[in-house]
């Protein structure tokens, strides 16, 4: 019987101490849009996917949100392609999320037009506004 393998980000965030902690198994990391317009991918918090190392420890990371911050995650079928790179298709993601409508479901929409128009893969997006 083969393995059965996963990915996963599962975070938590924490309203009153305006902290989200995060772990990444062999999944895209996190993308933070700030409440000031600047994009960014949070570093940290990755691991191998589920089921490689049945014993394996994730490491978890911890980042810093404000009221108005909004997190972007995804599935790869967003950011990857047959032709051209990850980091291209990452680089497309973080330019739609900073060029995007305040909206949250226009803003899904934006990303899903701007990141996948062709929709050669699926694609799972959520996005969460820090209140």
């Amino acid at each position: 019987m083969r393995p059965q393998l996963a990915t996963l980000v599962f975070a938590v965030h924490d309203r009153a101490r305006g902290l989200m902690a995060y772990t990444a198994a062999g999944h895209l990391p996190p993308v933070v849009r700030r409440a000031g317009g600047e994009v960014e991918t949070l570093p940290g918090g990755q691991g191998m996917p589920l089921g490689v190392e049945p014993a394996a420890d994730y490491a978890t990371a911890v980042a810093a949100l404000e009221p108005g911050d909004l997190v972007v995650l995804y599935t790869d079928g967003l950011v990857e392609r047959r032709t051209g790179t990850l980091d291209g298709g990452l680089d497309r993601l973080r330019a739609a999320l900073g060029a995007g409508p305040a909206e949250l479901p226009a803003l899904c929409d934006h990303l899903i037009t701007a990141c996948a128009p062709s929709g050669e893969d699926d694609v799972a997006l959520l996005a969460y506004e820090c209140g």
